[in-house]
């Protein structure tokens, strides 16, 4: 399997970004960038996702690029196609275990279960995506699979916040977190580039 670190630095937070507009694609990323951001994700839900993908890719090749919400795939081949340097989803199928192994693009599976991480250790992966993580355990679950399945780590996203991110950061088993916080859909939408470079700059 793939080494995460490659793409995702230890104990960073990867900014989970939903891009409507293309023209916001490059002062995003350069916010971010400026503020000490080495890695984001960017959510397949809007119909400029893509392309968002693949202009960041252009003009900042050093910054890593995730694809997020890769529920089929059609989009996981994509998202490679546009240049994403690795592939998040938030749960898995066969489908998509292929779609990694076809591409050899580093892929960090969604799980929100013991059953799930289970199948996915058997299958060779050892980090995965916890979600939504605060409604199926959050911490207190994180804590309790470290006990029986110490091999794996994870990135929890979906309701981890300014509030929480430290504790969660705090776990050996988290390697990462995903957070909408840093870069909100409302300021990329109002153009808020100084407060996206605030924010990502108190992450350090």
């Amino acid at each position: 399997m793939w080494d995460m670190s490659d793409c995702i630095p230890e104990k960073s937070i990867v900014p989970v970004l939903v891009v409507d507009d293309l023209s916001n694609a490059e002062p995003l990323a350069n916010a971010l960038i400026e503020g000490g951001v080495q890695s984001i994700e960017v959510t397949l839900r809007t119909t400029a996702a893509l392309s968002v993908i693949e202009k960041i890719k252009k003009n900042f090749p050093a910054l890593k690029v995730g694809a997020g919400t890769a529920n089929t795939a059609q989009l996981y081949s994509s998202a490679v196609d546009a240049g994403a340097d690795f592939v998040m989803t938030p749960g898995f199928t066969e489908c998509l275990i292929e779609q990694s192994i076809v591409h050899d693009v580093p892929f960090i599976p969604g799980v929100s279960t013991l059953s799930e991480m289970m199948r996915l250790k058997d299958r060779g992966f050892r980090v995965l995506k916890l979600f939504p993580a605060e409604v199926v355990g959050g911490l207190g679950l994180l804590k309790a699979v470290n006990a029986v399945l110490p091999e794996l780590s994870f990135c929890p996203t979906g309701g981890v916040n300014e509030q929480n991110v430290k504790d969660y950061l705090s776990l050996n088993n988290v390697t990462a977190i995903g957070g909408s916080w840093i870069a909100t859909r409302d300021d990329i939408h109002n153009h808020r580039w100084d407060v996206i470079k605030k924010k990502a700059s108190g992450l350090r």
